[in-house]
C-alpha cells in the first residue's frame, strides 16, 4: 500500500505503555483506511467504535501528562493544551459520521492530521527532552528516517533538494528534501550525520550545476588532502 502509515520505533518515546497505546491508533487508522477503501460504511459501527476510541485516547492523554509531570517535562501545560484540542477535534469527527461524503473525503485526512501528526510530531519532544537534547534544538530522527515520514504525510517526490554537510574532517554529504530544508532553517535545528554523529551544516549551492558540484567535490577533496 502506497504511502501507509505504519507503526516503526522511529516514533518511539522509550516508554512501553504510552509506545503501545500510540501503535494501536496507528492500526486504528489502518483499519478504517481499509474500510473506506474498500467501499463499506456503516455508520452505527464507525459511531460505536469511534466513540470507544475517544474513552481511549482520553485516558492516554491522562497517562501521557501524568508520564510528563513525573519527568517535569517543560511543555507540560501546553502539551495538555494540545491534548484537548485533539479530543474536541475527534468529537466533530464523531458528530459527523452521518455524513456519508465527510466519511470518505475528511475522515482519514482529520485521523492523520489530528491525531497521527501529534504522535510524530509533538510526542516526539518527551523523546528529546528525556535524551537531554531539547535545549539544544538537536534533532531526534536521522535524516532517512525522517524524510520517510514526511514522504508518508506530505509527499516529497517533486520536491527540490538542498546540500548539507558533515562538519567533521571527512565532510560528508547529506541531500536533504525542501520540507525539512524549512524545518531546520526556521526552527534552528541541529541535525546530525549519522555516521559520525557531528553536526551538518547547508551548503548553499545548485545540486543541479554541474560546475557548483565539481566546486563542492574540490572543496572536500581539498579537506581530505590536507
Amino acid at each position: 500500500m502506497k504511502n501507509a502509515l505504519f507503526w516503526s520505533k522511529i516514533y518511539s518515546i522509550k516508554h512501553s505503555k504510552l509506545d503501545e497505546d500510540h501503535k494501536r491508533f496507528f492500526l486504528f487508522y489502518l483499519d478504517l483506511e481499509n474500510m473506506i477503501n474498500e467501499g463499506q460504511y456503516d455508520a452505527v459501527l464507525l459511531k460505536l467504535i469511534s466513540n470507544r476510541l475517544l474513552d481511549y485516547i482520553t485516558n492516554h492523554c491522562k497517562q501521557e501528562e501524568a508520564y510528563m509531570a513525573s519527568i517535569s517535562y517543560p511543555l507540560l501545560e501546553s502539551h495538555k493544551r494540545a491534548h484537548n484540542k485533539l479530543i474536541e477535534e475527534f468529537k466533530f469527527i464523531i458528530s459527523n459520521l452521518n455524513n456519508k461524503e465527510f466519511v470518505y473525503n475528511e475522515l482519514l485526512g482529520c485521523l492523520k492530521k489530528t491525531f497521527l501528526m501529534h504522535i510524530v510530531y509533538e510526542d516526539s519532544l518527551i523523546l528529546r527532552f528525556n535524551n537531554y537534547c531539547f535545549d539544544l534544538n538537536e534533532f531526534q530522527f536521522n535524516i532517512e528516517d525522517y524524510e520517510k515520514i514526511i514522504e508518508v504525510f506530505n509527499g516529497i517526490n517533486s520536491e527540490k533538494d538542498f546540500m548539507y554537510i558533515c562538519s567533521c574532517l571527512e565532510k560528508s554529504t547529506h541531500k536533504i528534501c525542501e520540507t525539512f530544508h524549512k524545518e531546520i532553517i526556521q526552527n534552528n535545528l541541529v541535525v546530525t550525520c549519522q555516521k559520525c554523529g557531528d553536526p551538518i551544516v547547508f551548503f548553499d549551492m545548485d545540486i543541479d550545476n554541474k560546475e557548483e558540484m565539481s566546486r563542492l567535490k574540490e572543496f572536500v577533496m581539498g579537506d581530505r588532502n590536507v
